[in-house]
């Protein structure tokens, strides 16, 4: 387990921007990151294959917003610039996000143009520093769209008289690997009955060049527990590919029993312990269906059933360890096993 000379030399650069993250902030400057490494174990058919600590993200973003102190008022517009230090060139690949957004649309309503996230699957649209485990879902891994230039339109509708809200996403986005333009739309009801306790429902569906592809998501969170599952499914413009579909449903408890997952408008956000020592929690998940299970070896789009569970240390606001074990087992031949064994380490600032 070792760390190449490069990543000491990263580690360095990343320590040198906490130090001066907070002495230049303003509303239209500021600077964030975050910094996870990760130690990894992987087997396949019982044979070690990887045993190694990498740097799994090293982002620091700029943002900032408008105000309306001069002639012309920029209040409603913000901008966001996220970066991958961990990238040998300044190229696409260093490139996170690259987006300028307008709010002055009115009730809740935002433009975002540039590159950016799309809005498909809950698993998704979850920040990687707010999931419930380290890596995400394979099976919702596989059918993610990504991140691609464009613009999205986000709005709600106005409060239900029976309870809850409606949130919806509208995208039109472009990539180099598909053939044309990429449609994607995202609708979430959220009940949020108390602030520790919800019921969020929503789908997507997306349009592309060369597959179409829709979910269905499920989220409940009563207190300490909490309860996600996304069904995906997508047909493909290629005759010779086979439609796919998966599965996912996951879940967390924290044991101190009154800490809970933050929730709203249809997406989670990140947890910030209270307690003075962190706060723990216990993490499982099941899925099935044709996936992304490079993590255990199995490959790309194949189709398997895995199950996983976890431990997560909340140690303070900015920093976490995320330990959980995966066993997968192919479905389909050949019938190979895989299993990984993950510890993170997770700063952010």
């Amino acid at each position: 387990m070792t760390l190449s000379h490069s990543n000491y030399t990263k580690t360095w650069l990343v320590l040198i921007l906490v130090l001066f993250s907070h002495t230049a902030q303003s509303e239209w400057f500021n600077y964030k990151g975050r910094v996870q490494l990760d130690y990894d174990n992987t087997q396949l058919n019982s044979e070690e294959v990887t045993d190694k600590s990498a740097y799994r993200r090293v982002w620091l973003s700029f943002y900032g917003s408008g105000d309306d102190k001069g002639e012309v008022k920029l209040s409603n517009w913000s901008y966001l610039a996220r970066f991958d230090l961990r990238a040998d060139e300044f190229d696409d690949d260093a490139v996170v996000d690259l987006v300028v957004s307008y709010s002055g649309l009115g009730n809740g309503r935002k433009l975002t143009l540039g590159r950016q996230k799309t809005q498909f699957g809950m698993n998704w649209v979850t920040g990687n520093t707010a999931l419930t485990f380290a890596e995400r879902s394979g099976v919702a891994n596989f059918h993610k769209l990504g991140r691609m230039e464009g613009m999205t339109y986000q709005s709600s509708l106005a409060e239900l008289k029976f309870g809850g809200k409606i949130n919806y996403w509208l995208g039109v986005y472009d990539k180099s690997d598909f053939n044309g333009i990429a449609t994607v739309g995202r609708m979430s009801y959220s009940y949020q009955i108390q602030p520790a306790q919800y019921v969020h429902l929503g789908g997507g569906i997306a349009v592309t060049g060369e597959k179409n592809l829709a979910n269905l998501e499920f989220s409940y969170g009563f207190n300490a527990f909490h309860l996600q599952s996304e069904f995906f499914t997508a047909t493909y413009d290629d005759a010779n590919l086979d439609n796919t579909h998966g599965v996912y449903i996951e879940g967390g408890y924290f044991l101190d029993g009154t800490s809970s997952r933050p929730y709203k408008n249809g997406k989670y956000g990140r947890f910030k312990p209270k307690a003075k020592y962190g706060t723990l929690q216990l993490i499982a998940r099941i899925e099935q269906g044709d996936g992304n299970f490079n993590q255990v070896e199995l490959g790309n789009a194949v189709e398997a059933r895995a199950y996983s569970l976890g431990l997560n240390w909340y140690l303070t606001s900015q920093a976490s360890f995320m330990l959980s074990y995966m066993s997968a087992e192919q479905t389909q031949q050949p019938e190979h096993d895989g299993q990984e064994l993950r510890l993170r380490g997770q700063f952010v600032f």
